[in-house]
């Protein structure tokens, strides 16, 4: 799997990755403080929760991680952490492909199982803003946030430095790569472990499930070189937003078994660069 950025990634230094991921841990720690006040509940209820806490408590971290240290003081452009403008149309595209499939399957498996298929009664009653809000919260924040950190800025970053270090070895410096940051992901949800009372073992188990989620969120981004479909599929897998009675459990699997099936099968770019190389040949040249 090739870099998603190219060759042109600039490295930062060691001690300021790790300043980047402990000040995003500790942040976060505050943010789940505010969210136990209900420093953001007046603004939910009065948006009828279109305006969600997580948005809120993430636009904090989008302000001060991603836009203070990562681009300002760490002189990043958007694009060298994964935000490339010209990509953003693929990935709606493939994001609402995946959603449109996943209430597809979700209303044949209630045909079969039922006979019938209801529309979740959360559309029809009040809580409609309330799972719209959701959805714009990870669309916009916890899985915008995420993935530009974690996926877009510090694997890139891991990777570029044991690539070098290592003469070179792309394959030697994957692995080890993703293990850190995605290692580091799972550590940023700690605060909220310790918040909502997990216990040791608990806790020890849902790092490893999120270490491995956040492995595959990065393979994603690394087959596709599109940061914005990593969010689209983490957006879905943490917020479905069934149209039918959802089964949250299996709606978010759902949405990550499309993730890894979009790993498997995302045609190389090398090969997508050669078809649209013959392509433009088989077209002769363009008349001026």
């Amino acid at each position: 799997m090739s870099s998603p950025h190219g060759p042109s990634v600039r490295a930062t230094t060691t001690p300021w990755l790790i300043l980047v991921v402990a000040v995003t841990i500790i942040l976060t720690a505050g943010i789940h403080l505010l969210l136990r006040a209900g420093v953001f509940t007046p603004l939910v209820r009065a948006t009828d929760g279109l305006i969600h806490r997580s948005l809120l408590g993430n636009a904090i971290l989008l302000l001060v991680v991603v836009g203070g240290l990562i681009l300002h003081v760490g002189g990043l452009s958007p694009r060298q952490v994964g935000l490339i403008p010209r990509r953003l149309p693929l990935a709606v595209a493939v994001t609402l492909g995946v959603w449109l499939l996943m209430q597809a399957i979700q209303l044949v498996f209630h045909l079969l199982a039922d006979g019938t298929a209801q529309v979740s009664p959360v559309w029809a009653g009040g809580g409609a803003t309330v799972l719209v809000g959701g959805l714009i919260a990870q669309f916009f924040g916890t899985a915008l946030v995420e993935e530009i950190i974690f996926r877009g800025y510090l694997l890139t970053q891991v990777r570029e430095k044991l690539h070098r270090r290592w003469s070179g070895s792309a394959r030697r410096a994957l692995i080890p790569a993703l293990l850190i940051s995605q290692f580091s992901f799972a550590a940023f949800h700690l605060p909220g472990h310790i918040a909502s009372g997990l216990g040791p073992i608990d806790i020890v188990i849902d790092l490893v499930r999120l270490t491995l989620l956040g492995t595959l969120f990065a393979l994603l981004y690394l087959r596709t070189g599109n940061l914005f479909i990593g969010i689209g599929i983490h957006s879905l897998s943490n917020n479905p937003t069934a149209l039918f009675v959802p089964d949250p459990n299996q709606d978010s699997l759902l949405a990550l078994a499309f993730g890894a099936l979009i790993i498997i099968f995302w045609p190389r770019r090398r090969e997508r660069e050669s078809e649209t190389t013959a392509r433009s040949s088989a077209a002769g040249p363009r008349i001026q």
